[in-house]
């Protein structure tokens, strides 16, 4: 975990917040970087689970002028409340950011989800329903997928819940097509992220047919890699937590898809770490946080990064990138793609009539645009780096004299 003499993961989120806020001197900025030293709730709780003991488990929320509270539940073993209080700071600027009436949530339990079979998932979904019941509903706080949780998890918190309370709306998004999801949802993080470099690109903030590396070959940074290999990009090289593969002349990605999903692996070997070191015009950051800092930042032979991952850039790590002209495209519009489409889920579910999916796709493609041009605007105007001004741009999102809905 954390320890006591480190500064709290949000903290340092909050610092470069309140930093740029005050060297903007814009008063709405300055307040509502003031506005997030706190969350509204900071939850934790115990799960008592045959077989496996005691699991704690954890839900923050920072609500934002009376919506609900929108953020994944995740499975793992190093879960924290001080991680969920990032995670969900993060979240709050990544809705404010893309226009979205949600606040930011996040939710863990701290088990190692590789060793859990069926029912224990089942069982684990079903005691956090229970266990946040008081919190959690379609008007209150809305959990979604995230690591190590899918459809399934989440459709075992939607029968607890409606089970438990006579809802008929359901209380999550990510769930299975047959009670409610939406094919949107498939790939949203990673379809968004292409989209808004794409979008950057119109902009002059990127190269149109860039050679990309991945580190992280799950839902996000495959179909990221999908995406931008079918409109020209080279995918030179792919990482998953055991393996690497790379190719100077372009991986074949379907072949790559077929070999994780034969033996578990991207490739026969190679470090995966060594990823972040691929000479390559783009490095995307599909795993996990806290990978770039600021050591890490000098090693990068990459001219862009693309955050797909939550927090894989540290306070440090923006400061080396900044002093070595790297952009870094921020998780808070990078992925953002992923909780707007599950914004549509939230709204489309309960509907008497099946949703026209391609209606939805035209919108969801509207607010990553949105958002990618603001921020690329922004950016332009002021000369800060794409991270900064996403940032700034979010705080804007979060001042109630500026805030533009992307939505209806």
């Amino acid at each position: 975990m954390f320890d006591w003499l480190t500064p709290a993961p949000a903290d340092e989120v909050r610092k470069r917040l309140t930093r740029l806020a005050r060297a903007d001197g814009a008063r709405g900025r300055i307040l509502a970087s003031e506005r997030l030293a706190r969350p509204t709730q900071q939850l934790e709780r115990t799960l008592e689970i045959k077989g496996l003991g005691q699991l704690p488990a954890f839900r923050v929320r920072f609500e934002q002028g009376g919506n609900p509270t929108k953020g994944g539940v995740r499975f793992a073993p190093d879960a924290s409340l001080a991680e969920a209080e990032r995670l969900s700071l993060l979240m709050t600027l990544k809705c404010a950011l893309a226009g979205l009436p949600f606040g930011g949530a996040k939710g863990a339990v701290r088990v190692e989800a590789r060793q859990l079979d069926q029912d224990q998932r089942e069982e684990i979904a079903r005691a956090y329903a229970h266990a946040f019941a008081d919190v959690i509903g379609p008007e209150t706080d809305v959990p979604a997928p995230d690591i190590a949780t899918g459809p399934f998890e989440m459709d075992v918190i939607r029968r607890t819940l409606n089970a438990d309370k006579g809802r008929s709306r359901a209380p999550v998004t990510g769930l299975p097509p047959e009670t409610g999801g939406l094919a949107l949802r498939e790939g949203a993080t990673g379809l968004g992220g292409w989209r808004v470099y794409q979008r950057l690109c119109e902009s002059g903030h990127c190269k149109a047919h860039p050679r990309i590396a991945v580190q992280g070959f799950g839902s996000a940074g495959s179909a990221f890699a999908r995406a931008a290999n079918q409109a020209g990009a080279v995918i030179v090289a792919v990482s998953d937590s055991r393996s690497m593969a790379a190719n100077r002349g372009g991986l074949d990605i379907d072949a790559v898809t077929e070999r994780k999903r034969e033996t578990g692996k991207v490739g026969e070997d190679g470090d995966p770490g060594a990823i972040v070191e691929t000479d390559c015009d783009v490095l995307v950051l599909a795993a996990s946080g806290d990978v770039i800092d600021a050591a890490a930042a000098r090693k990068l032979r990459a001219e862009r990064l693309i955050e797909l991952a939550n927090a894989p850039v540290t306070r440090k790590g923006y400061e080396a990138l900044d002093a070595r002209g790297i952009e870094s495209v921020p998780d808070i519009l990078a992925n953002a793609g992923g909780v707007a489409a599950s914004y549509f889920e939230w709204r489309a579910f309960g509907e008497p009539d099946a949703p026209d999916e391609s209606a939805l796709k035209a919108q969801w493609k509207q607010v990553m645009d949105k958002a990618a041009d603001a921020v690329s605007a922004l950016a332009s105007r002021t000369g800060q780096p794409v991270h900064a001004a996403a940032l700034l741009f979010a705080l804007d999102q979060l001042d109630p004299d500026t805030r533009q809905l992307a939505v209806s």
